[in-house]
């Protein structure tokens, strides 16, 4: 990751000079903004129910004007993701050993499956914006790119009820019990909060609104934004972790369960924001 976030910098210290230069005589403005979000976290699964869940962004932005109605934007964002998933069942098998080495397919379905998802990102997004002629009050509308890079994110998993079993074709025998070998009906499972592996995220971004000058030097902006997530956060080569894992050292046996965003279930994973946001900006012409 750290060659993308090198990237950005250096493509922003460029841009920075480069506008610099050719508006040395231009206006300029620093702004602090805050707002609140709905955000959504897509996983790309059939039959899913996927809820919105608040977040909230805070951060600094500069601009600088090419003329009166158009200007180039860089900046940073702090962002907080919250969404949910849930799913009426999932059933799957897969080959394993158990303790004592012997090969099975182990098998199991899940009723009421739910998972609660959190991540906090360190965006910086680029953007252009256009906004009308007026002494006192102005519409404007911008749009953008925005680079995001996870600070923290993490998952918790519920599950009602499971139900499992192990097929041993070297016997043709199923078992279905008991419960300390890993087998059976467990209820009301309620995981730890995990981390989740994340990875780099990018955003289109568009905004559009009313700015107000409060005076020669301090305007305030109030509009509403939307982001739209590019790229999946989860590398398909981590997405083969299995939603119950059997473990094959431990006895008596505890079931572990990841989260279904990193197993072959999900496909892609994208972020969608829609909130509202207050800029208070200072002006330097």
């Amino acid at each position: 990751m750290n060659k993308y976030i090198k990237y950005v910098i250096v493509s922003i210290s460029f841009l920075l000079g480069h506008t610099t230069i050719n508006a040395q005589q231009s206006k300029k403005e620093l702004s602090i903004h805050l707002g609140s979000t709905i955000n959504l976290i897509s996983h790309g699964i059939s039959n899913e129910d996927t809820k919105s869940k608040y977040g909230n962004i805070v951060g600094l932005s500069y601009s600088f004007y090419f003329n009166d109605n158009w200007s180039i934007g860089i900046g940073v964002d702090y962002q907080s993701y919250r969404s949910s998933i849930a799913l009426e069942s999932i059933e799957d098998s897969y080959n394993t050993i158990d303790f004592d080495g012997d090969l099975f397919e182990f098998r199991y379905t899940a009723n009421n499956y739910n998972e609660s998802l959190k991540i906090e990102n360190l965006n910086f997004p680029l953007t252009v914006q256009y906004e009308t002629s007026g002494t006192r009050t102005r519409f404007y509308a911008l749009a953008g790119i925005k680079a995001g890079f996870v600070l923290n994110s993490s998952y918790q998993t519920n599950i009602t009820s499971i139900k499992t079993s192990g097929y041993y074709a070297q016997y043709n025998a199923i078992l279905n019990d008991p419960e300390f070998i890993g087998f059976g009906t467990f209820n009301d499972i309620n995981t730890s909060e995990e981390d989740l592996n994340t990875g780099m995220a990018w955003f289109t971004t568009l905004e559009a609104g009313i700015k107000h000058y409060l005076n020669n030097k301090n305007a305030v902006y109030i509009g509403i934004f939307f982001d739209s997530g590019l790229n999946s956060i989860i590398d398909q080569e981590q997405q083969q972790q299995e939603v119950v894992t059997y473990p094959t050292d431990e006895y008596p046996v505890v079931l572990e369960y990841n989260s279904i965003t990193q197993s072959k279930f999900s496909e892609k994973i994208r972020f969608s924001t829609f909130g509202l946001k207050i800029r208070f900006a200072f002006l330097n012409k």
